[in-house]
């Protein structure tokens, strides 16, 4: 199952997000391979399963097609994610080590 989350607030890695039910997450995150670092009222799609763990957990995110991670075959993987920046939708996938 994936959730839409919309950015609320930044602050250095720590990114608290919100769902369309008014749920609260707070995630930290890390982005390689974009142009532009997503920012407050940017919208973020991903597997549920990431918005429930911990709150010191590091995720990184990059071009689905790097090295690092696991080979994605299917843009609906739980662990891509989907970026929705300046109305434009930019794929990532998580990275792993």
């Amino acid at each position: 199952m994936r959730v839409d989350l919309v950015i609320e607030r930044i602050n250095d890695y720590k990114y608290f997000l919100k769902d369309s039910d008014m749920n609260e997450y707070i995630l930290n995150m890390e982005f390689y391979d974009i142009d532009k670092i997503p920012k407050v009222g940017d919208k973020i799609n991903m597997h549920k399963n990431m918005v429930n763990n911990l709150d010191n957990y590091l995720y990184s995110f990059g071009n689905v097609d790097a090295i690092y991670g696991k080979k994605i075959d299917n843009l609906l993987d739980e662990d891509i994610i989907v970026l929705l920046i300046d109305n434009k939708k930019i794929y990532l996938k998580r990275f792993y080590g």
